[in-house]
């Protein structure tokens, strides 16, 4: 009968119930038939509910006629500034949809999270905000029973269902501390359950190996002892919890060092780089055990303040949301070519606050650092220290779709903590029930308002599908079947023809039918104007023009089956691909991967004279490459 009347209490509480559902759902969502596995699939699914509970609020606002309590002036102010950075946008169409693959923190994917904020401040009560935290804390179970399960098959550094350790080990660290908090203060025998969820979420936590992960987890934990420190101290209770905490946390890490011992080597290497007086000394050397992360991170860091200072619509503005990988390419410091990631297409300055800086400017900035300082300040204190975790680990990387929810989520915590704040009427509400408007007008309103979340969804699941349709046409040219490769990629284009990414891939499927074709030039007419549609849907998107450059080898080739000669150019082509060649390596001039991608393929064209220009140009940028590097052997 229990079991029934909390059901019955949940029905009656519908935005309980939807919250609930996002909140819980949405890190444990991924999918086998998108391209991108992980955030692609979270973000939709963020769209599809959200949108819902935004239907379902206007509706109900409308229907009858409830108050609204307005939204905090700072988040107000970030949502208008990144709004005033999208329409100066350098590639608006990104801005405003997002990055392909990912499309969080796009202007779409703000006004989402900007409103279900809203609802949540207007229509979740405190107590059963309270619930919800504890909600999204219960779901550390599934993630990182996933995550553990991971580690004990052999992978090296787990990332449950989150496709990235450093993601997942961002969202542990924020909800970590918090889950201690309910450890400490519930009473009775729950504190048990949160004692078991820290454990499998810390061991989860550790093994993704992620160093500012840990960061972040000590930072948040530090703070919340900070803040309650004399209450620990001063209950008997309290302290011997704090020796258990202290104890299974050392326990765990002691018995797994794993990967951490060279990570702060390669981290003690990266320093001792920074002081090197002969900076090339070390180009070839392979000394780092693991990686570089901190010399990239350093580079990325400089190169991106060099984009930031380019320009003053650049330092006020930004060059709009999502696009730093297409504006990054130009100021891209020479001395990444030295690190073990140099020939990778950086799309992310892997610092949040100077990525926020370079896409939506220094104002945009202000605000949010204004937001963080705020609601540490104000927020209660559990809550605040998922806010320090996010505000660390940002130094070092970004915000994915579970944490900007989690992010979202706890600015609405302020105004739903916040007794002192009386709700106000909307203009429309001050309508309806003062002019006493007709029925009529109501439901026109609520007809535009459905319309306008038919419209959104039928769009949301045709970019959707079209990654769906864009990942089977993939795979079947693996299989080998080049007739159904190239139906799901026509679908692919047909429903989302914004998407370059789609047209380059139609144009790889078109080359492998190239070989069993008896009309290549009706086929290569066609590759080529794909590649054309890619190029000028976005001409800085350096993905696609890498993945470009073999295949406009196979539109240069006359037969593919002959020696490549003077007589076996296909003469239509020739003259396209050498400058496209050229163009590219142009526009990247200090990118030893590019220059290295070309130069591959113009050796295998016999273009002597470019190819020996791409020669000079890699022995400027990282002269062992032609050492070592299978092109030049």
């Amino acid at each position: 009968m229990r079991t029934i009347q909390s059901i019955e209490d949940i029905l009656k509480k519908p935005y309980f119930l939807l919250f609930s559902i996002l909140l819980f759902f949405t890190p444990l969502v991924f999918s086998q038939n998108t391209n991108e596995l992980f955030e692609f699939p979270k973000m939709f699914f963020v769209f599809v509910i959200g949108l819902f509970i935004i239907l379902f609020f206007a509706t109900d606002t409308i229907i009858k006629s409830k108050k609204i309590i307005s939204p905090g002036v700072l988040v107000v102010l970030f949502l208008l500034l990144t709004s005033i950075s999208t329409f100066f946008s350098t590639h608006k169409y990104t801005s405003l949809v997002g990055y392909y693959s990912r499309f969080n923190d796009s202007l779409f994917s703000y006004f989402i999270y900007f409103f279900l904020y809203l609802i949540c401040i207007n229509r979740i009560t405190k107590e059963d905000y309270e619930k919800l935290i504890k909600l999204v804390l219960i779901s550390i179970i599934p993630v990182s029973l996933y995550g553990i399960a991971q580690s004990i098959s052999g992978v090296t550094r787990v990332y449950s269902t989150f496709g990235q350790p450093n993601w997942l080990s961002q969202y542990l660290g924020m909800l970590l501390p918090m889950t201690a908090y309910y450890f400490f203060t519930e009473k009775g025998e729950r504190f048990k359950l949160w004692g078991l969820v820290y454990i499998f979420g810390f061991y989860c936590l550790w093994v993704t190996f992620s160093v500012s992960g840990l960061l972040g987890f000590f930072a948040g934990v530090f703070y919340l002892i900070v803040k309650y420190f004399r209450k620990i101290f001063e209950n008997k209770v309290y302290k011997t919890k704090l020796i258990f905490l202290i104890s299974i946390t050392a326990l765990i890490a002691l018995l797994n060092i794993g990967l951490y011992k060279e990570k702060f080597y390669d981290f003690y290497l990266d320093v001792q780089k920074q002081f090197v007086l002969i900076k090339k000394a070390y180009a070839s050397e392979n000394i780092n055990r693991l990686s570089d992360p901190g010399f990239i991170r350093l580079e990325l860091w400089k190169s991106t303040f060099d984009l930031i200072t380019s320009s003053p619509k650049t330092f006020l503005f930004g060059t709009g949301p999502e696009t730093f990988p297409y504006v990054f390419q130009n100021y891209r410091n020479g001395k990444l070519n030295y690190s073990s990631e140099w020939d990778f297409v950086f799309n992310k300055p892997h610092n949040y606050y100077l990525e926020i800086w370079s896409e939506s400017g220094i104002l945009t900035l202000g605000i949010f650092i204004a937001l963080i300082y705020t609601y540490v300040k104000k927020l209660p204190n559990h809550m605040a220290s998922a806010i320090v975790v996010f505000s660390v680990t940002n130094i070092f990387g970004w915000p994915v779709v579970p944490t900007s929810l989690l992010f979202w989520l706890f600015l609405s915590g302020l105004e739903i903590n916040d007794v002192k704040l009386k709700p106000f009427e909307t203009e429309t509400a001050n309508k309806l029930k003062l002019n006493k408007v007709r029925l009529l007008y109501k439901t026109l309103l609520i007809t535009l308002i459905v319309g306008v979340y038919l419209y959104l969804n039928f769009y949301i699941f045709k970019f959707y599908n079209a990654d769906i349709y864009y990942k089977k046409g993939q795979e079947y040219i693996k299989k080998g079947e080049e007739k159904k490769a190239l139906y799901f990629a026509d679908k692919a284009v047909i429903a989302n023809p914004l998407e370059p990414n789609y047209y380059r891939g139609r144009a790889k499927v078109n080359t492998v039918l190239l070989v069993s074709s008896q009309d290549k030039q009706k086929i290569k007419q066609e590759i080529f104007e794909d590649l054309t549609k890619s190029f000028e849907l976005n001409k800085n998107n350096l993905v696609t023009i890498r993945n470009s450059i073999p295949i406009y080898y196979f539109l240069a080739v006359g037969d593919i089956y002959k020696a490549i000669s003077n007589n076996n150019y296909d003469e239509r082509y020739i003259g396209y691909v050498k400058e496209f060649y050229n163009e590219t390596k142009n526009n990247y001039p200090n990118d030893a991967g590019v220059i290295l991608g070309v130069a591959k393929y113009e050796k295998k064209l016999g273009l002597e004279e470019s190819y020996q220009n791409s020669v000079e140009r890699i022995k400027f940028l990282r002269p062992d490459l032609l050492d070592w590097n299978e092109l030049f052997r």
